[in-house]
This record gives structure tokens, C-alpha cells and sequence, in this order.
């Protein structure tokens, strides 16, 4: 996935007129991606962590609360006098977690993958509303915000095309569609490659210019922030081990695919888009390492006997 990141960036960065044509298609491209994902997430995982509202409340709090709060504070720090840098960290800052990644990367951590996918689909859905009138409370003095419409776009792009991706895997059923899983994630990586293209292409010019360190930089602090508030507060919170690393990841990623569509096609401020691809690309790289960390430890920790791999 980094590699395709790293070619995604560059091909948007030195081609800017393939990722401004797929710009067009870039509705389509999020409503079918979240169709995949809807599709590819195991209903019966889902199910068996639904009743975990101490979990489910302190990520959203920390997602749709903290988080806004860091990227309004390292905005006015860093961007003073940059607006459309300043709108693409505060959407990186208040649409939801991501969708498969946090997932993933919970499930090589060893934390708990069923409670990672019942709070990344919640903070998912719930951004539906709470974005737009995040960023409302946020941008709204500079900035016209249409929060009607964001409303309605992300319930079309999001929220319906999710549940039914959710529906049909329950209605074919959970062995049937698990056979097409590969297909269904190379599908995914792929339009979130293009995505990525597509922001990269849009918001080169603020790469490109003076201040470009300090777009950098408010992106990278705003993924460090997080984490370090994550990392300090969820041992006090007394939940178990697996899901303090479900919380870990799921309360500090943040999807790429909606403050970029958002950018391009409700907020019509493309550049903006810039923040949320850097934010993403750092986060993978930063939250890579803490996988291989966690691993390394329950590595560590097992009986040399149970490391064997089992003979036929």
C-alpha cells in the first residue's frame, strides 16, 4: 500500500491533468468504494461487539472532539494567513476514522479487530452529520459551508452505499462473499490510490509553494498529537488490552477519501485536499511501525512451544 501511495503522489504531483479528469468521477469512485468495504466487512464480527457504547463513546470523543480542537489549534499556529491549508487539516481533522486500515492494523497488532470494526463503521456513519456541522462550527466564519448539502451528498456517497455493502454480504452470506475477498481489496487499495491521485493533482500548487513546510508540518503534528493523547489516556480507562490497541488506531487514523471529496466537490476549495493526503500518508507510515512494535511484543511474550508452527 505504501509503494501505490508513494506512485499515487507522484504521478498526481507531475501529472496534475489525470487526477483533475478523475476529479469529475470522484463521487462515484468514494460511493463505490464504500459499497466494497460494506461488501468486504465480516457481519457476523460486527455483531459481536455492537453492545461496547464505553468503547464506541470515548473513540468518537476523541475522533470528533479532540481532534478538531488539535488541528483549530496547530492551524492558527502553523497556517496563519493559509486558508485553503488551514481547511484541508480541520477536514482531516473532523470526518471519521479510517474505514479498513485501523481494522488491519489492529488485527496484526493483536488488539481486538471485532470492537475496531464496530468503531471505525460508527465513526463512519456518524460523520455523516457530525462533519458538516464540525466544520460549520469551525470554518464557517470564513468559509461558506453547506451543510444541507453536505449532508445529503455524504448519506448518497456513504451512508448508502455502506449499508448496502452490508446488507448484500448478509443476504449472500459470509462464506459466499468471503471467496471474492481478494477481488474486493485489490478493488479498494485501488480507488483509494486514485483518490489520493486525484488530491495530489488538486493540491499541488500548495506543495509547491513557499510554505509548503509548514503544511507538512501541521499534517505530521496533527497524526502525533493524537496519538500521543491516545497513548496517555486509554491505560486509565481500565479496558482490556485488545481493545486499548483497537482504540489506539481507530481513535487517531483518519480517512483520506472524504475531506477529499468534501474539498473537491461540496467546498469547491481543491487545495485543500493536500492536508488530508499528507496527513494519511504519514499515518501509515507512523502507525506501520506501532504495528511492528505491538507484534514484536506479543512475540516476546509467547511460549517458545505455541511460536511452532503446527505439523501436518
Amino acid at each position: 500500500m505504501v509503494p501505490g501511495i508513494a506512485l499515487a503522489c507522484f504521478w498526481g504531483y507531475r501529472y496534475p491533468f489525470a487526477g483533475q479528469w478523475l476529479g469529475d468521477w470522484l463521487g462515484w469512485l468514494i460511493a463505490l468504494l464504500m459499497f466494497l468495504m460494506g461488501t468486504g466487512l465480516g457481519y457476523r464480527s460486527f455483531r459481536a461487539r455492537l453492545g461496547s457504547w464505553k468503547q464506541i463513546a470515548f473513540v468518537q470523543a476523541l475522533s470528533f472532539l479532540a481532534a478538531p480542537l488539535i488541528a483549530a489549534a496547530l492551524g492558527r499556529l502553523l497556517l496563519e494567513g493559509r486558508p485553503l491549508a488551514y481547511t484541508g487539516l480541520m477536514l482531516a481533522g473532523t470526518t471519521s476514522t479510517t474505514l479498513g486500515t485501523c481494522v488491519i492494523f489492529t488485527r496484526l497488532a493483536g488488539g481486538d479487530e471485532a470492537l475496531a470494526l464496530v468503531l471505525s463503521i460508527f465513526s463512519s456513519l456518524l460523520s455523516v452529520v457530525v462533519s458538516p456541522l464540525l466544520l460549520l462550527l469551525f470554518l464557517g466564519t470564513a468559509l461558506e459551508v453547506p451543510v444541507t448539502l453536505m449532508i445529503h451528498r455524504l448519506s448518497l456517497v456513504l451512508f448508502l452505499p455502506l449499508c448496502c455493502g452490508m446488507l448484500l454480504r448478509a443476504r449472500l452470506g459470509e462464506e459466499r462473499v468471503a471467496q471474492a475477498g481478494p477481488l474486493i481489496s485489490r478493488g479498494c487499495t485501488v480507488i483509494i490510490l486514485a483518490v489520493i491521485m486525484v488530491a495530489m493533482a488538486e493540491g499541488r500548487e500548495l506543495l509547491a509553494g513557499p510554505g509548503s513546510a509548514a503544511v507538512i508540518l501541521a499534517a505530521v503534528s496533527l497524526h502525533l498529537a493524537m496519538l500521543l493523547i491516545a497513548l496517555l489516556i486509554t491505560p486509565l480507562t481500565g479496558f482490556s488490552r485488545g481493545d486499548r490497541i483497537a482504540i489506539l488506531f481507530c481513535a487517531t487514523e483518519k480517512t483520506v477519501q472524504l475531506p477529499a471529496y468534501l474539498a473537491i466537490q461540496i467546498l469547491h476549495t481543491p487545495a485543500a485536499a493536500l492536508a488530508p493526503v499528507l496527513h494519511h500518508v504519514f499515518q501509515l507510515v507512523v502507525d506501520s511501525l506501532l504495528v511492528s512494535y505491538y507484534s514484536s511484543k506479543r512475540t516476546a511474550g509467547t511460549p517458545l512451544a505455541l511460536r511452532a508452527e503446527p505439523l501436518d
